[in-house]
């Protein structure tokens, strides 16, 4: 594959570009983390993952940028549907051992 001079600089420009992207969206995760909401992994993932993708065509062209999306949507969709699910059936779980304990304490 032969790469042209203007490849470079648009290669280079994108990388910094994601990792300024990659540094401010790991300070939101942790801002987001510490105010408690849980279970938003999955979300968090999708997220750095789309702005990557959308990144990325400037270097790999809108074509090669669906077909990728189209590889992670297969193999992601799964993996998110588990992890929404199992995270739903654990904080009910908390939540019916908590009124639990409330109940027993209150007796």
């Amino acid at each position: 594959m032969q790469l042209s001079a203007a490849f470079y600089p648009t290669f280079g420009l994108t990388l910094a570009a994601l990792f300024i992207f990659g540094l401010a969206y790991a300070a939101l995760v942790r801002h987001i983390s510490k105010v408690g909401m849980q279970g938003q992994t999955a979300y968090a993932v999708i997220g750095g993952v789309a702005v990557t993708l959308a990144l990325a065509t400037f270097v790999v062209g809108i074509t090669t940028t669906l077909v990728l999306l189209a590889c992670f949507s297969a193999s992601g969709l799964p993996m998110v549907i588990e992890y929404v699910t199992r995270v739903h059936l654990e904080q009910r779980r908390d939540r019916e051992q908590a009124a639990e304990t409330a109940r027993e304490f209150l007796k």
